[in-house]
């Protein structure tokens, strides 16, 4: 990697130039970021070179990746619009053998979504940001689409298209999740049967964008989703539950108030979004999210990526569905399993809970970058076990009792599930029963005290309609 590197270096910065150190950067579920340092005519220069992974290909999962080919076309043409973006500095090309991806410059700030909500050094800028985002993304959807759909690099895609095809694809993994059926019933049934078409960013969300702690947005990143679709999809996903990092209260990122972005954004655009369209757009988000999470466990279930990753994101999926369980369903009846007592000494759960403190104060503190992350999320597996051990049975048993008393019914667990998602599917269920949406709220909640508490806890805190 390193001598091809140096060679595509050379070729597009000229001879002498040298690579004197490449570090690949933490997260990316399908695509890899490297910074790159160089020495160029005795001084160093940082680049940042984005890179398609080797084991998968340019699609992101089958759920509208654009390739990198295609986002190099995008920034540009941002950039042209007056959108912050990095500059391109060179495309990498067959003969360079590095796959598919190209090279920008280096821009300061910070991209970690949770410092950008939480941490002190951005408390003055972060009332700031959700008009800024209003403006990045006004001037986003000013950018005339026309040629990437003639040039069939970008799809003009309606609401109810998008909603199906991410139905197919949950489907098409053939694992039964209720709620994610009763969301698909929502979205097909009230999907806008107008509205604009307008380029969209398709990821802007926090983490993709970078911020400097005094002036704001310095770039917005990450282009591979973008399509040609409904504007109020671009502001809806900023405002998914799951990028707020728990500051749930602030509706625009954990930073911001969706008032403030619409705001600026209607005043930028010329458009009148309102709440109502948003609100449908982040219920279509936090679904999406959910599939999308399932669908990176799948590759590692299927063998196409066998990093730690991949299992720990699938677990993420419960996270997407709690947050359409709080949009669309009333509060109430919230049913967290209690502790299943083990007769074992130590117990399932205690060796989990040792291993998980083992992985967290004594291995990851030696290592760094990549693999400090990497036994991290091993240390986050550990602990998604030990709650596993602790509540799954009795959340389980307590499942199979509602849907038993549903149905009327003895059937096991599982074959009441598929039943229960069958039957949502042929419309043969009555999505406004209450006996039926309060399963589907302790159901979720459930798996998410098991897969992620905090979220749990935080997601109380979210904005409900």
């Amino acid at each position: 990697m390193i001598t091809r590197l140096q060679s595509f270096i050379e070729s597009r910065l000229g001879d002498g130039t040298q690579v004197v150190d490449a570090q690949l950067l933490t997260g990316g579920a399908s695509q890899e970021t490297w910074r790159i340092d160089v020495l160029r005519e005795g001084a160093t220069q940082t680049y940042c070179l984005r890179r398609a992974k080797d084991s998968e290909s340019e699609q992101a999962l089958d759920l509208g990746g654009v390739g990198l080919a295609v986002e190099a076309d995008l920034i540009e043409s941002a950039m042209a619009a007056g959108v912050k973006t990095p500059k391109i500095i060179a495309r990498i090309r067959s003969e360079d053998d590095l796959g598919i991806g190209f090279l920008m410059e280096w821009l300061e700030g910070e991209t970690l979504g949770h410092k950008i909500a939480r941490a002190a050094e951005f408390s003055e800028i972060r009332p700031q940001l959700a008009a800024q985002c209003g403006e990045q993304l006004a001037r986003i959807h000013a950018i005339d689409p026309r040629p990437f759909l003639e040039s069939n690099r970008l799809n003009q895609v309606i609401a109810s298209d998008f909603v199906q095809q991410t139905y197919d694809q949950y489907l098409s993994l053939g694992v039964d999740q209720p709620m994610l059926d009763f969301t698909a019933r929502y979205l097909l049934e009230y999907a806008p049967a107008e509205h604009d078409y307008v380029l969209n960013h398709g990821d802007f969300r926090n983490g993709n964008l970078m911020i400097d702690p005094l002036s704001g947005i310095t770039a917005v990143l990450d282009w591979e989703l973008a399509s040609v679709t409904d504007p109020a999809k671009d502001i809806a996903w900023l405002c998914v539950n799951s990028w707020r990092f728990g500051c749930n209260e602030l509706e625009v990122g954990g930073f911001g108030q969706l008032d403030d972005l619409l705001q600026a954004y209607n005043q930028h655009s010329g458009r009148h979004i309102k709440r109502d369209q948003v609100h449908y757009w982040m219920v279509f988000g936090s679904f999406w999210w959910s599939v999308c999470c399932l669908s990176m466990a799948n590759t590692y279930k299927t063998g196409v990526n066998t990093s730690i990753e991949r299992p720990i994101i699938g677990r993420r999926a419960s996270e997407g569905q709690l947050d359409c369980v709080n949009l669309l369903l009333p509060e109430g009846l919230e049913i967290i399993p209690e502790p299943l007592e083990q007769g074992l000494l130590p117990s399932d759960a205690e060796l989990a809970a040792a291993l998980q403190t083992h992985l967290k104060q004594n291995v990851a503190p030696m290592l760094e970058g990549k693999d400090k992350f990497l036994a991290q999320v091993a240390a986050n597996a550990a602990g998604i076990l030990m709650r596993s051990t602790q509540f799954g049975p009795i959340a389980h048993a307590q499942e199979t009792r509602r849907l038993r008393a549903f149905f009327d019914s003895n059937e096991h667990l599982r074959d009441l599930n598929h039943k229960l998602c069958s039957q949502l599917r042929v419309g043969a269920l009555d999505v406004n029963d209450s006996a039926l949406q309060a399963h589907l709220r302790a159901t979720v909640e459930a798996q998410v005290a098991i897969d992620q508490p905090h979220y749990l806890e935080c997601s109380k805190r979210a904005v409900r309609r």
